[in-house]
């Protein structure tokens, strides 16, 4: 994205053994301004800043294009080191956004985490997690992450950067297109096989089957030279079921009686030249 980096970052105090692991993909951001204009936005990372000091390593991690990238690396590199379980972490949960739906995650007590509590913006554009009673939100200066959208506009920008794949179950799935099962071809998407359809029906256009004095059948264009100087014969050419078709069908059309039953007979039937049977074409007409 044009107008933010964004990246995931490490900080640490290792003389009294505390660790912290976050993300920051607010719009204009860089990581060229961890610590300098931006330091976190962590109510946990600021008191242990105000008792110990500032972080004796301060670390960009890994930079992405997209924010979904980097909300799903912070909640997978957690999970994984078990950082809530450990008391060496201040991180207290494994991560929270509205990108983070990449299938099924399961997160220990994470519903109970989040109980009565919201994402909400504050005047800087920072994303804070706090309680839906807590003053700030009441007076107005924290605002809701969907404040004054439409439900179509969320419905856009949560499956913004995500597109639609299928496992092997069969089960659907919106995620990254740098999604790790993506790239292993775990996923497939879903517009695999519809592409491939399109781009054969593309292939085979002004194309069609003919036989060649060998018998032996050519798919081939229909402005070929061979086609059009008879060498080529089309498939269907000389086929006597075709031809007896057009002949049984031939001085013949559909009529309805009058009890509106529909009758298919010769043009010359003399119910036809009496006006007994009215042609379909001139009922429909009026």
């Amino acid at each position: 994205m044009k107008d933010r980096i964004p990246y995931t970052y490490y900080l640490s105090w290792p003389t009294i053994d505390l660790h912290y692991y976050g993300v920051r993909y607010a719009k204009g951001c860089h990581p060229n301004d961890l610590w300098v204009k931006y330091k976190t936005s962590s109510k946990y990372v600021k008191e242990i800043c105000k008792l110990h000091g500032d972080p004796n390593i301060i670390q960009v991690r890994k930079t992405f294009k997209l924010p979904a990238d980097a909300l799903y690396w912070e909640h997978k590199f957690l999970i994984k080191i078990k950082a809530v379980t450990k008391n060496n972490w201040i991180n207290k949960s494994t991560g929270y956004g509205k990108f983070c739906n990449y299938g099924k995650i399961t997160i220990p007590n994470y519903q109970n985490s989040m109980l009565g509590k919201a994402v909400f913006y504050d005047t800087e554009g920072n994303r804070i997690v706090c309680e839906v009673n807590d003053p700030r939100v009441i007076s107005g200066e924290y605002k809701h992450m969907n404040s004054g959208k439409k439900k179509s506009d969320i419905c856009k920008e949560n499956l913004k950067g995500k597109t639609h794949y299928v496992d092997k179950s069969g089960l659907h799935v919106y995620c990254s297109v740098m999604d790790p099962r993506v790239l292993t071809g775990e996923l497939t998407a879903k517009s695999k096989n519809r592409r491939w359809e399109k781009e054969s029906k593309a292939k085979i256009k002004g194309l069609a089957c003919y036989k060649n004095s060998s018998g032996n059948i050519i798919r081939c264009k229909t402005t070929d030279p061979r086609v059009l100087s008879g060498e080529y014969t089309h498939v269907n050419s000389g086929r006597k079921h075709s031809q007896d078709t057009k002949n049984l069908k031939k001085g013949k059309s559909n009529y309805y009686d009058k009890s509106h039953n529909r009758i298919y007979c010769n043009t010359d039937d003399p119910r036809v030249l009496s006006g007994e049977l009215i042609s379909v074409n001139k009922r429909k007409n009026k």
